[in-house]
């Protein structure tokens, strides 16, 4: 885990909600659910860059303050990483988010009026 995100933990929950708008545990379940998807081999990262592979929670973080509204000049400064990198993190997470079926939304209720549209007309 990042040194930002143990630091925003220290502090307490009202910290990391400012942050992220979302609670700890909960950022730490979208990671376990997404992380599988989009792990980076640490070795070969260090191999090709020199430098540890970027943590599934960094990639996170700057996801969510990226789709805050936040700056990537800012936001990829505060994780340590290179633009090409930033871009990189931010399609690669949320395309796993997109297919993701954990994450999918589930609409067993419309898709049942959808099933039978002659039912809707008639009432």
């Amino acid at each position: 885990m990042g040194k930002h995100i143990k630091e925003l933990a220290v502090e307490g929950p009202e910290a990391f909600q400012k942050m992220y708008r979302m609670e700890y545990s909960t950022f730490m379940k979208l990671c376990d659910i997404i992380g599988p998807k989009i792990v980076v081999n640490d070795e070969m990262s260090r191999v090709r860059t020199g430098k540890d592979a970027i943590t599934v929670e960094i990639m996170l973080c700057c996801l969510l303050r990226w789709l805050s509204g936040g700056s990537y000049l800012d936001i990829r400064l505060s994780a340590g990483i290179n633009p090409a990198k930033f871009c990189s993190c931010i399609y690669k997470y949320m395309d796993a988010i997109l297919k993701s079926k954990d994450l999918a939304y589930k609409l067993q209720a419309l898709q049942r009026k959808w099933m039978k549209p002659h039912m809707v007309l008639n009432h």
